[in-house]
């Protein structure tokens, strides 16, 4: 239980909401019963039916705000705290008239107040807002819609194992590739590289065995053969 979690203290937080809950309860069927006993009246007037509607809806509202002060909000226990406050000004200015009616309202206010400020209370609320589900994320988050898988996002931080790449900088070349600089296979080492042969406008090496057609004499006509015009070239 929350009490348990809460460092073995009582657990007072259900006592305060359900305390509360009732009191607001039994008030919400007074001020119902009020107005329409006063609707129903011709020498009520239009103040005492205001203030009769204005504390129903007090009612309900410290109602639904000891409700989700139960479930951990403390904003409902400062809510229910202003009420209360304004409930025992009340009771004090009406102490004269009533003063029965205001005693009973004194001692209830304050014990509520005392309730909803025991330090088991607030123990048990810091409980109820610590084992509120979080927000997804983290471990196993899924990649946003249209990112491929294994990506990483713009602005997280790189997974274990893997370096930083900084913005602007080269990538690293990755295993196997020959890096810029280094022999190619079959190189041998501190030799620089040969650049290839028979491109573009550069004339090829004659292959095994072949003589170069470059600078060589013309070839004299066979037997009865008009003998050949030189070639563009010197052949």
């Amino acid at each position: 239980m929350v009490g348990a979690a809460a460092g073995g203290a009582s657990n007072t937080l259900p006592i305060a909401m359900w305390a509360t809950i009732v009191l607001m309860a039994i008030g919400v069927i007074s001020s119902i019963v009020s107005v329409i006993g006063l609707l129903s009246s011709r020498y009520s007037t239009g103040l005492l039916i205001f203030t009769a509607i204005f504390a129903l809806v007090i009612a309900l509202g410290a109602g639904a705000c000891a409700w989700f002060a139960g479930q951990g909000a403390n904003w409902g226990r400062i809510v229910l705290t202003v009420f209360f406050g304004l409930g025992l000004i009340s009771a004090l200015l009406q102490i004269g008239a009533n003063p029965v009616v205001s005693l009973i309202e004194i001692v209830l206010f304050i014990g509520l107040l005392v309730l909803w400020w025991m330090p088991s209370t607030t123990a048990n609320m810091a409980a109820k807002r610590g084992a509120a589900p979080q927000g997804a994320g983290g471990y196993g988050q899924q990649p946003q819609y249209g990112q491929p898988f294994g990506q990483q996002q713009f602005g997280q931080q790189p997974q274990y194992g893997q370096p930083q790449q900084q913005f602007g900088q080269p990538q690293a070349p990755q295993f196997g590739q020959p890096q810029p600089g280094q022999p190619q296979p079959g190189q041998p080492y501190g030799q620089p590289q040969q650049p290839p042969t028979g491109g573009f406008g550069q004339p090829q090496a004659p292959q095994f065995g072949q003589p170069s057609p470059y600078g060589q004499p013309p070839q004299q006509p066979g037997y009865g053969q008009p003998p050949q015009q030189p070639g563009p070239y010197g052949q």
